[in-house]
């Protein structure tokens, strides 16, 4: 019944942002280094001899930031091997989704990696 006041409004709940593979390894890497306590300066001198070169400080702090600011900085599997090899986890440890992550916000591929890309399928 509508009794001449405002009509009450069911709220939408805003849609999450996808989460990219990219921000689910930024936010192991920065996981990973407070596990081994080490501040972001320590992590560059750690993980140089892994890379093949000497990453500045801002470079791991450009990793953290990967997951929570409009900042991103797209992560090769070389480089997440070298994380895995420094940090001495398994490289699976960098793909666990952060808590409350869902299938739902999680990334899909776009365009530039289709399906038939990620499941081996590509055309010739």
């Amino acid at each position: 019944m509508h009794y001449g006041g405002a009509v009450a409004r069911k709220r939408s709940t805003p849609e999450p942002d996808p989460v990219s593979v990219h921000q689910v390894v930024a936010y192991n890497f920065r996981r990973a280094r407070e596990e081994r306590g080490w501040t972001q300066e320590q992590t560059s001198d750690e993980l140089g001899p892994f890379l093949g070169y000497r990453l500045k400080q801002a470079g791991v702090s450009a990793i953290e930031k990967t997951y929570d600011s409009d900042r991103k900085r797209n992560l090769d599997v070389g480089e997440v091997a070298a994380f895995a090899r420094c940090f001495d986890f398994p490289i699976s440890y960098f793909f666990v989704p952060p808590p409350g992550t869902t299938s739902a916000t999680l990334a899909t591929p776009g365009p530039e990696y289709p399906p038939e890309w990620a499941r081996g399928k590509l055309s010739e």
